[in-house]
């Protein structure tokens, strides 16, 4: 999973931006580099998505822990 998948997904507003980054994320298997894997993080940002960002709407840093304990404890 690369940086950039990261905080395009965060980053997200619109539905075609957010169909494109889930794509890339589910695509990846391993998670060698990182501590999650892309199916992972994939299933924290849709939880995110549509809880805070629904219709676009800004996230915050802690929406993002919260959805992130959420779905992956830290």
């Amino acid at each position: 999973m690369l940086p950039h998948c990261v905080v395009a997904g965060v980053a997200a507003r619109l539905e075609s931006q957010r169909v494109a980054v889930y794509s890339k994320l589910n695509s990846f298997t391993d998670a060698r580099p990182w501590l999650v894997s892309g199916s992972q993080f994939s299933r924290f940002l849709y939880h995110l998505w549509h809880a805070t960002g629904t219709g676009g709407g800004a996230v915050t840093w802690d929406d993002y822990v919260q959805s992130r304990q959420a779905i992956i404890p830290i």
